[in-house]
């Protein structure tokens, strides 16, 4: 039966086959195949089908132990195992020798290749070996039958297939492959950052250290996942530059892998446009004893460059330098004029006269960079250049306990993150040797599990922020629709038909079940907090936020209510990760307007969205009404148009 595109198994069937609810103790792998070959029929469909009655015979591997169970429980539980692996893999049963990631052979991805592309064949499964001799309990514990760290990169697996999934739009695709990238980054700079200080937390003390067998140490941990990524960096760099950038340019739409393919008048306006915009922002440093070695900024571009003196001669001694990119304030697709003719696809070669032939052509900025390095090493002659990336560990220590001020000391850990230790250096394929071994020493990295050579450009993550405007590509062939929420039409009919009618008089009639990005987030949620802002029968308003927007109407709504004199308790969880700077921004703009503020709990992150509103109303005896929203989803209205959830509104 054809599968779906390249996707992962889930937990229970990350060995091929799908793990039954046994009793503890119970083993499975092959005696539990061989009960089930014995087993019955049962009749229902579903799980837990009734096995009508039969003798079962069963056959123990060698050395196996099982509870005592009679032969009805071992039939549903082997039965139930059946079930659920035909299931996982789309129907048809996996046999548990083969021991084979059950999305391996998708048709999706197989269908759409030539006969060398082997994506859908090598995506990685887990386990090695028969599993047989395990009980559920240690199944459960063994990180070669499921590991945390590699569970994610499954997952990040089926993100690429996406991008390689020939019935996705093309530009979605592309979409695809920079969120790969990007999750990329961010399981480097948190997961394994946090291995990291695992490792030099069991250098510092033997106590710290496992001892049992079936959990992998820090440092194994990090080996499984260094062959993994590797393999998954290759397939990125071949999806893009085999399908993605052919397809592109098969539209008229060109990435510029050389400044030499362009036209002789768009090479002279990057020139231009260097001198006068780039020039100023870049700073050259040598690599020697001379200079300390630069700060590099994580997840920033650079460029490493191999120098000789012009005055030595052509037998002068080489040297490097390195020239970091600030993303901040480049933009990392340039917009230029090319041609189609290039045989590869990918734009450049031909005539000036074929311009006009293109929809768009980007060059990425490191070559317009690379490109002009003379006018940056004056005196020296350029002999190569090679592109570098890299990344810091976002998993610092944090002592809670010992915090006095839990603002001040987020505040401080977003600052120590900037000099925090490196986790990853991505070279191009092709850097010498001695240049990679001279960053791989400064950064203070391990040459076998830290370094990725790339075959294409490197952070693909970029190509999420690459706008093509192109008429002809706005069509679904090459977007997904998109899907603008319905204005919300279940409150009463009265807020439909008068403007100024309250959205607490539609609360007061029942409550209302809220489903986004179906239902808009801006005439539901955020209209709520927004007329509780300007009511003036409204007395307080008190939420919680753990992830917004920024230039968040959210937090314009709450610092509008507290110029209104209403009382505003906020709980902002600085330890959002990845937000940590942002919300102590928040945090201070709402103490500055009068808010309370608290930043959490020790040692616990405030998941929950809720919003408690407090309203005068004559018809209450006590004079006061409460109205509330709890919601799955954060109170940002940028997700809220991405991400399923739901939320209610009730008094």
């Amino acid at each position: 039966m054809a599968r779906g595109p390249a996707m992962r198994a889930p937990l229970h069937a990350r060995c091929g086959r799908a793990l039954p609810r046994l009793a503890k103790g119970q083993p499975i792998g092959r005696a539990a195949r061989a009960r089930s070959q014995r087993e019955p029929r049962t009749s229902g469909g579903g799980f837990g089908g009734v096995a009508t009655g039969e003798t079962i015979e069963t056959k123990r591997s060698p050395g196996a132990s099982l509870p005592d169970t009679d032969a009805a429980a071992e039939t549903a539980a082997a039965s139930e195992a059946r079930r659920f692996s035909g299931a996982c893999a789309g129907g048809s049963a996996v046999d548990a020798d083969e021991l084979r990631w059950i999305g391996e052979a998708s048709s999706a991805c197989a269908s759409s290749s030539d006969a060398s592309d082997d994506f859908a064949a090598s995506i990685p499964y887990q386990c090695e070996r028969d599993v047989g001799s395990l009980s559920v309990a240690d199944v459960c514990a063994s990180d070669e039958v499921y590991n945390v760290e590699l569970s994610w990169l499954a997952f990040n697996w089926r993100v690429l297939a996406m991008a390689r999934d020939e019935r996705v739009p093309l530009l979605e695709r592309l979409v695809f492959l920079g969120i790969s990238s990007s999750n990329l980054d961010e399981f480097f700079a948190k997961r394994v950052g946090g291995l990291k200080l695992q490792v030099e937390a069991e250098k510092e003390s033997r106590l710290l250290r496992s001892t049992n067998a079936l959990r992998w140490s820090p440092t194994t941990t990090l080996a499984h996942i260094a062959d993994n990524v590797k393999d998954f960096m290759r397939h990125q760099s071949r999806i893009l530059d085999a399908h993605l950038l052919p397809a592109l340019a098969a539209h008229h739409i060109h990435i510029v892998h050389r400044f030499e393919d362009l036209p002789s008048g768009e090479q002279a306006r990057l020139r231009t446009y260097f001198s006068e915009e780039l020039e100023l922002l870049l700073t050259p440093i040598k690599l020697d004893p001379g200079h300390p070695f630069p700060f590099l900024p994580s997840l920033s571009l650079g460029v490493a460059v191999r120098l000789q003196d012009e005055s030595e001669g052509a037998d002068g001694s080489l040297s490097y330098a390195v020239v970091s990119i600030p993303e901040e304030q480049v933009p990392r697709w340039v917009p230029v004029s090319a041609h189609t003719s290039a045989p590869d696809g990918h734009g450049g070669g031909g005539s000036e006269g074929d311009a006009a032939q293109v929809a768009a052509a980007f060059i990425p900025v490191e070559q317009v960079i690379i490109s002009n390095l003379h006018l940056l090493f004056g005196g020296w002659r350029i002999r190569d250049a090679w592109m570098y990336r890299v990344t810091r560990n976002v998993e610092l220590e944090r002592h809670e306990e010992e915090a006095e001020d839990l603002l001040e000391m987020i505040s401080e850990e977003v600052r120590e993150r900037m000099f925090a230790p490196f986790v990853r250096l991505e070279v191009q394929r092709g850097m010498p040797t001695p240049l990679v071994s001279l960053l791989t020493e400064e950064l203070d990295l391990t040459p076998e599990t830290d370094v990725y050579h790339i075959d294409s450009l490197l952070e693909l993550a970029d190509f999420k922020s690459l706008r093509i405007d192109a008429p002809h590509l706005q069509s679904p062939t090459f977007k997904f629709p998109r899907y603008n929420p319905a204005p919300f039409k279940g409150f009463h009919a009265e807020l439909d038909e008068v403007t100024n009618a309250s959205i607490f008089t539609a609360i007061r009639k029942h409550d209302i079940l809220l489903h986004h990005p179906y239902e808009s987030f801006e005439s539901t949620t955020l209209r709520f907090l927004e007329e509780a802002a300007s009511d003036p029968s409204v007395l307080a308003i008190k939420t919680t936020v753990y992830r917004t927007s920024s230039q968040s109407p959210v937090v314009a709504a709450l610092l509008d209510a507290a110029e209104h004199g209403k009382q505003v308790a906020v709980l902002m969880e600085l330890k959002a990760r990845f937000e940590e700077e942002r919300n102590v921004t928040y945090a201070q703009k709402l103490e500055g307007a009068g808010c309370s503020v608290a930043y959490g709990l020790l040692g616990l992150k405030t998941h929950c969205k809720i919003t408690l509103v407090v309203r005068k109303e004559k018809q209450v005896r006590s004079g006061l009404r409460t109205y509330v929203h709890i919601g799955t989803g954060n109170y940002n209205p940028v997700t809220a148009r991405l991400y399923t959830d739901f939320g209610i509104l009730s008094w």
